[in-house]
């Protein structure tokens, strides 16, 4: 499997003129089928962005896949250097694969473990102040609470202290993309040059620069942290998927014809749902739930 690309220069017509270049990539598409194709007249609108710009063979990468393709289509380096050589690789210390372009990880939220006492210390820093601020902006002291504001104070810390730990947490989900190399849009947007990159496959989590607008491709995992997950319907006792990479859900019906009673398999929410399982201390729930 390879890709096909085309790149042209464009103009854009407004209040002044831009010079664009404009690359579209074809994932799977084999150059001497739409060479043919292109002789044929059966792509007219292909065969009129090719004449206007670049079009021609690209050697593809070893081994041949999406994921390594365009890894090296965004940096132009080889899989040796990306680190991208399959949809899968294996986890480190264990035969166990997991997902290639990129991975989850968990990193702190706001200050992480010292969120309790970094909340509780404001709190009672504010509760100090306003107590001196009323004892002070009245035009006379009240002495009872100028006294008693180092108490509220502490309590107030104490409150937001417990209150902090109990329901805000420590860590939140995050993901890194395991590609290495520095990437064309990268580069482009660190020189001041607007670009844009569409659904380009291997870039979650979306990278972000000055003028750079992207939205990310193959790779995005689902909200279960899959990378999608299909659902099949049948009716055939006979049916089954085997080994198969994309964890397809067989959902049985009971008939092949009338109203079928059946359910959807919805997601889990997944980061928020293992926070409730972290936060009770308790097992792995339904999904349902």
């Amino acid at each position: 499997m390879g890709f096909l690309a085309f790149a042209f220069p464009a103009l854009l017509l407004s209040a002044e003129t831009y010079d664009r270049v404009i690359v579209l990539g074809f994932d799977g598409a084999d150059y001497r089928l739409v060479r043919q194709y292109l002789e044929e007249g059966s792509l007219p609108n292909l065969d009129r962005l090719s004449r206007q710009g670049a079009f021609s063979s690209l050697q593809t990468t070893n081994p041949p896949q999406t994921p390594v393709s365009w890894s090296t289509f965004a940096t132009g380096l080889n899989p040796g250097k990306t680190e991208i050589f399959d949809f899968l690789k294996r986890q480190k210390g264990s035969y166990f694969p997991t997902f290639a372009m990129n991975e989850e990880r968990r990193t702190d939220f706001l200050f992480g473990a010292r969120n309790p006492l970094v909340f509780g210390s404001i709190l009672a820093v504010i509760t100090l102040f306003l107590c001196v601020g009323v004892c002070l902006g009245t035009g006379y002291r009240r002495l009872g609470i100028f006294l008693a504001s180092p108490g509220l104070a502490l309590g107030a810390g104490l409150a937001g202290w417990f209150f902090t730990a109990a329901f805000l947490p420590t860590m939140r989900p995050d993901a890194v993309n395991n590609r290495q190399g520095e990437s064309l849009w990268k580069i482009t947007s660190r020189q001041g040059i607007p670009t844009q990159v569409i659904r380009v496959p291997v870039t979650f989590p979306a990278e972000s620069g000055p003028g750079l607008t992207l939205l990310s491709g193959l790779g995005v995992p689902d909200i279960r942290g899959r990378v999608g997950t299909p659902s099949y319907y049948t009716s055939s006792p006979d049916m089954d998927p085997g080994d198969n990479e994309f964890s397809l859900e067989i959902i049985r019906l009971a008939a092949r014809t009338g109203t079928l009673r059946s359910r959807i398999i919805g997601p889990s929410n997944k980061p928020f749902f293992e926070y409730r399982v972290q936060m009770a201390g308790e097992g792995i729930k339904d999904a349902a739930e």
